[in-house]
């Protein structure tokens, strides 16, 4: 029978950060990614509801 593992965000988020990967970082990946996607519309919301990491 398969395990289902969620990861945690909040880990995955410090381990990110720990190497040097901030928000900017992962902004602009994005949106270089919608671009090599040839996306014409790009577009990001965000909203915070977390708490302070």
């Amino acid at each position: 029978m398969p395990v289902e593992l969620i990861p945690s965000a909040k880990r995955l988020i410090r381990s990110l950060r720990d190497i040097g990967y901030e928000f900017v970082d992962a902004v602009a990946d994005i949106v270089d990614n919608s671009v090599e996607a040839e996306a014409t519309v790009v577009s990001i919301n965000l909203k915070f509801e977390g708490e302070p990491l």
